[in-house]
C-alpha cells in the first residue's frame, strides 16, 4: 500500500470516528460540557454556594429571591481564585429584590458560579442542535468527498491518489453524463478548477 493510500485511509477514519461522536452526542443529547456565559443573553442570578465569594450582587444570598441578568462583558482582568467575573445589567427582578436596593437597569458584577448557564429551554437546545448538525453536515460532505476519491482510485486502479487526474475524470465524467444540464455542468467543473 502506498504512503498517499495509507494517509487517505487514516483520514478518512479518523473523520468517521469524529462523525460518530458527533452523531452520538447529537442523539443522546449529551449537554455535560461545561457552557460559559454568553454576552449577550440574560441568565438567571442563583445563590453564592458555600465556601464561595459573592459578588454582592441581587440573589446571592439564600431566599433573596428572584433575578435575571444580561451579560454585557467579560471581565478578562478579574479572572482569580474563585473564577472568571461577568458584567451584566439587570433584566427581571421581583419584589424582594427591588427592597434590597437592586434595580432593573443597573450593572453589577457576578462570577460565573452565581450564574445559571445551561440550555434550560428549547430555543437554546435548538441552537445547539442546528450547530451540531452544521459540523455533521460539514463532515458529512468531507467523508462524501474521501469516498469519491477510493472510488475512482478502484475504478481507475491506482493504488496513489493524483489530484490532477482525479478532477480531470470528474470533469469528463460531467461531460458524458446527459441528465445533467449545462449550466450545473459548468458550476460543477468550476468547483473542480477551484479544489
Amino acid at each position: 500500500m502506498t504512503t498517499k493510500l495509507y494517509v487517505l485511509k487514516i483520514r478518512f477514519k479518523h473523520i468517521l470516528k469524529g462523525f460518530l461522536r458527533l452523531l452520538k452526542r447529537v442523539l443522546t443529547l449529551n449537554f455535560k460540557k461545561k457552557m460559559q456565559p454568553t454576552i449577550g443573553r440574560t441568565y438567571k442570578v442563583k445563590n453564592t454556594p458555600t465556601g464561595k465569594q459573592s459578588t454582592n450582587g441581587p440573589g446571592t444570598k439564600p431566599g433573596d429571591g428572584v433575578c435575571k441578568v444580561k451579560i454585557t462583558r467579560k471581565k478578562s482582568a478579574q479572572k482569580n481564585q474563585n473564577g472568571q467575573m461577568y458584567q451584566g445589567v439587570i433584566t427581571e427582578c421581583d419584589a424582594t429584590i427591588s427592597q434590597m436596593g437592586y434595580y432593573v437597569g443597573n450593572q453589577y458584577n457576578f462570577y460565573e458560579y452565581e450564574l445559571e448557564v445551561g440550555p434550560y429551554n428549547k430555543e437554546a437546545i435548538q441552537k445547539q442542535i442546528d450547530s451540531v448538525n452544521e459540523k455533521k453536515s460539514e463532515l458529512d460532505k468531507e467523508i462524501t468527498d474521501l469516498n469519491a476519491k477510493m472510488e475512482w482510485m478502484d475504478a481507475v486502479g491506482v493504488d496513489e491518489f493524483d489530484e490532477d487526474e482525479y478532477k480531470v475524470y470528474k470533469t469528463l465524467s460531467l461531460l458524458e453524463d446527459n441528465n445533467v444540464g449545462k449550466v450545473e455542468k459548468m458550476r460543477e467543473i468550476a468547483k473542480l478548477i477551484k479544489q
